[in-house]
């Protein structure tokens, strides 16, 4: 693998939702994570069955190519509690059977089983520096769709200037 991850598709908006997703090449988390934010998201932060299907369904198999896929469920700590990237609540998960099980005591990202699983498209604990092969994961980026910018108010445009055009 190398420092940055690169975008293999998208964006993909999720209608749904109207956010953007992009698939990442395989990667560890943290360099995943870290160009979600330099394309203005964080990885997939998944809170229903219905969204983790659409994230299943779009990234799984692109291009007809099974890949395990990163989301933005991590510890913070060694052997701490699984909170997203965004610090949001979600009730939702989706353990494989005796998952997250921590093994090795490092394993500390969270992602989309596809590949050698009995039970694809259920998540497992990982290490983010696994040697991973051809199961390294891919990250799956989520950003704010167009939907979600702010349009600036008349009184906004008038102090930004003339230069102004076109919102």
């Amino acid at each position: 693998f190398h420092a940055g991850a690169d975008i293999v598709a998208g964006p993909i908006t999720n209608p749904a939702n109207g956010h953007d997703y992009y698939l990442l090449t395989p990667n560890t988390w943290t360099a995943s994570e870290t160009e979600a934010e330099n394309l203005g998201g964080t990885l997939a932060v998944i809170k229903s069955a219905a969204e983790e299907e659409w994230v299943f369904s779009k990234f799984a198999s692109y291009d007809g190519m099974k890949r395990n896929l990163w989301i933005g469920l991590h510890r913070q700590s060694q052997g701490g509690p699984f909170v997203w990237v965004t610090d949001e609540k979600s009730d939702y998960t989706d353990w494989h059977s005796g998952q997250p099980d921590n093994g090795g005591g490092t394993e500390n990202c969270v992602h989309i089983w596809t590949r050698n699983s009995d039970n694809p498209n259920s998540w497992n604990d990982l290490a983010d520096n696994w040697p991973f092969g051809d199961d390294m994961p891919c990250g799956v980026v989520e950003a704010p769709g167009a939907s979600d910018e702010k349009s600036l108010t008349e009184k906004e445009k008038s102090l930004i200037g003339t230069w102004y055009e076109s919102g």
